[in-house]
């Protein structure tokens, strides 16, 4: 059985509802394009259900629905399940904001270290100056750890998988083209590959020192 819900408040870059659902039900958060939504449970327990699988919350706690993501409340209780949720400001409003559109900028994943992207969507995750993680699930400790995550537009070719960079995620590390020489892909022990950009930041430094056009040091 479906929730019903109440609006709270309301404004262009926020909305606030109480949800509700009787035992045995469910409430969906739908996906937001450009937004988050955060979800705090009133009353009642619940199993919550997302991409990366299943987990118990009881009254006065909560999750952060990234944008791009659902998730579903199943009650388990015995008492009426209610939620508060809030939606949080839309990313167009944003200073700089970049929709999430591929650049252009393509990565080959080669099989066998691809066999899990077989799902829906791929996301990538900014770990460092050099390091973005591939993966079909998108769990909120990487979330909190990352830069940035991102979805990416991909497709299978021949024994491999291509992936096209988005817009923010190429810009983020000054990327305008990639050869297969300018990465690593290093498989992880999760259903998860490492895309290793060492390479490419070591020709971009060494193209730097060799430049005419950068300044020169201060001498005193």
């Amino acid at each position: 059985m479906q929730a019903g819900q109440a609006e709270m408040a309301s404004s262009p870059n926020c909305e606030i509802l109480v949800r509700r659902a009787p035992p045995h039900g469910r409430i969906d958060i739908p996906e937001e394009a450009n937004a988050d939504t955060i979800v705090l449970v009133l009353q009642g327990r619940a199993d919550v259900e997302g991409p990366s699988g299943r987990r118990a919350l009881a009254a006065d706690q909560g999750v952060l629905v990234p944008s791009g993501l659902r998730c579903t409340f199943h009650n388990t209780g015995e008492q009426e399940l209610t939620i508060l949720t809030l939606r949080s400001d839309s990313a167009e409003s944003r200073p700089g904001y970049l929709p999430n559109v591929g650049s252009g900028v393509i990565v080959r994943v080669p099989n066998p270290a691809t066999p899990f992207y077989g799902g829906r969507r791929i996301y990538l995750f900014a770990l460092d100056h050099r390091t973005i993680r591939a993966s079909p699930r998108a769990p909120q400790e990487w979330n909190t750890a990352a830069f940035l995550r991102m979805h990416c537009d991909f497709e299978h070719v021949g024994d491999a998988v291509l992936l096209d960079l988005p817009e923010r995620l190429v810009r983020w590390y000054g990327v305008r083209h990639l050869t297969e020489g300018d990465y690593r892909i290093v498989p992880e022990s999760d259903d998860s590959v490492l895309i290793d950009l060492g390479p490419f930041v070591e020709r971009d430094a060494a193209a730097y020192l060799a430049s005419e056009d950068r300044p020169n040091p201060i001498a005193f």
